[in-house]
């Protein structure tokens, strides 16, 4: 027997096995086994794993990364460990158990053929199955009565959220409305025209979070604040004629 230690030389392990017998003839230098078994010798450890950051909303992630060819690779997330063999080229992917929405380490290690470990490689994985919601949803307008509209008023609708959203989509009187904003607070406005459906100006946002997480769409203010819109011009008023002596008359009329 021999125990490989640091010194022994890697790859495939030479054998010469001299003897005699009893009556001390030297037999014939055996370098090879009859049987054609061979050992290799190993003592390298393998390179890190690469694992890959992931954010998801996926409760069960596929995480995924490289490690040395064919080797077997560890993954321990959550109290939780999951094996599996990298591909040829390296490649490896394990899907986890449901996972809360949290952020969670991925520690991976990577085992050679003979045994050899190599040191972890960490990542993030964060699991965000947490539907966003809208905490203000307000309208008003830019003329002087802030809940009516005319022909070239500016509707606004400031919007506040109750974690980070991608743009949301936004419609203010059935229209699209331009949106600008970033991370949980933003302003859509509309201008309106011709074209624009007169009566209570309706509303509609859609959005999601940054993990794509849908929240509910959303068709109404959370203060009860309404625009009206109403860009048919008053019918001209009727003056009545007059001839007075008083120098100071009163000139009368009806209006709609």
């Amino acid at each position: 027997t021999y125990t490989v230690s640091n010194n022994t030389p890697q790859g495939t392990a030479t054998v010469s096995v001299n003897y005699r017998d009893a009556a001390n003839n030297a037999g014939t230098t055996v370098t090879s086994t009859t049987n054609n078994s061979v050992v290799n010798i190993d003592a390298t450890i393998p390179t890190s794993p690469v694992v890959n950051a992931l954010t998801t909303n996926n409760p069960t992630p596929t995480i995924t990364g490289t490690a040395e060819s064919a080797s077997t690779v560890s993954v321990a997330i959550n109290g939780a460990t999951y094996t599996t063999s990298a591909t040829n080229a390296g490649n490896w992917s394990v899907t986890t158990a449901t996972l809360s929405s949290a952020t969670y380490t991925a520690i991976v290690t990577a085992a050679d053929a003979a045994g050899n470990i190599s040191s972890a490689g960490t990542a993030n994985i964060i699991v965000d199955a947490t539907v966003p919601t809208l905490g203000t949803v307000t309208i008003t307008s830019s003329n002087v009565n802030a809940n009516k509209a005319k022909l070239g008023d500016v509707i606004t609708v400031n919007i506040s959220s109750s974690e980070s959203i991608t743009t949301p989509t936004v419609s203010i009187a059935s229209q699209t409305a331009s949106v600008t904003g970033s991370g949980s607070n933003y302003v859509a406005t509309y201008t309106v025209n011709s074209n624009t459906p007169q009566g209570a100006a309706a509303i509609s946002i859609t959005y999601s979070d940054l993990t794509g997480n849908a929240g509910t769409a959303v068709a109404s203010t959370t203060n009860s604040s309404t625009v009206v819109v109403d860009i048919t011009p008053p019918t001209a008023p009727v003056v009545n004629a007059l001839t007075t002596n008083n120098p100071t008359p009163t000139i009368t009329g009806t209006a709609a």
